[in-house]
């Protein structure tokens, strides 16, 4: 921590460390179908965070060790081959992060969730690539789920609620286009649905708890040409 004319002489804070186990099976069901799945098991001891002292000309911000915390869960990929050109995907993960100690520099207390960990997380894709007029056509979609998620803590005082649940969301994406080789040319889609899923979300303790969000790209439609050298 640098020094401050408020705090001339500030305190060290230690490295944090993590323990992480993991097993998991990769394999093949013949030339049609494919499986990847593992299960995990992190410990996370002395967290670094961002602290507040309070000193005589107000608080000061500095790094500092507070807590400790575990994620566990399971992540899959599994992929089918429908047909000649034809693929679809399902990949995914649910996750279980949750602070194990206090963490009084974060205003937080054991069994609070980690922020922005979402409890599922998950893809569907559809591919497909065909010959076709000299080249070869591609086409994609995909449906995307984003599951319950908590904001950051905060030391604050006048924050009544700094640790909210932030709302699951769902994009659409799609692309089609045609691969020459050389060049490509693509049109594509994402976020269809215009979801207005919320990214960050900050408790700022103003008027009525309100506070300031950060949304997700809104529905974009655009081309795309690629020429390779």
């Amino acid at each position: 921590n640098l020094p401050t004319p408020s705090l001339p002489i500030p305190p060290s804070f230690l490295s944090d460390s993590t323990r992480n186990y993991e097993v998991g099976l990769r394999t093949e069901l013949g030339k049609q179908f494919s499986v990847d799945v593992a299960v995990f098991d992190v410990d996370w001891k002395d967290i670094q965070i961002l602290g507040i002292v309070q000193t005589e000309n107000g608080p000061i911000g500095i790094n500092g060790n507070s807590g400790s915390a575990r994620s566990r869960g399971l992540e899959w990929n599994l992929s089918w081959k429908v047909s000649p050109g034809v693929t679809l995907s399902w990949l995914g993960a649910y996750t279980d992060a949750k602070l194990t100690a206090d963490a009084s520099g974060l205003g937080a207390k054991s069994g609070d969730e980690l922020p922005y960990v979402p409890d599922i997380q998950t893809t569907f894709n559809l591919d497909t690539r065909r010959a076709m007029a000299g080249g070869e056509l591609f086409a994609g979609a995909s449906f995307s789920y984003t599951g319950t998620r908590y904001t950051g803590f905060s030391p604050q005082v006048n924050v009544v609620e700094p640790h909210v649940a932030l709302p699951s969301y769902s994009t659409v994406n799609a692309q089609i286009g045609m691969d020459y080789g050389r060049w490509s040319v693509e049109l594509y889609g994402h976020n269809l649905g215009n979801e207005r899923g919320i990214a960050e979300y900050g408790n700022s303790g103003a008027v009525n708890q309100r506070g300031q969000a950060v949304f997700i790209q809104p529905r974009t439609l655009g081309v795309q040409v690629a020429v390779k050298f």
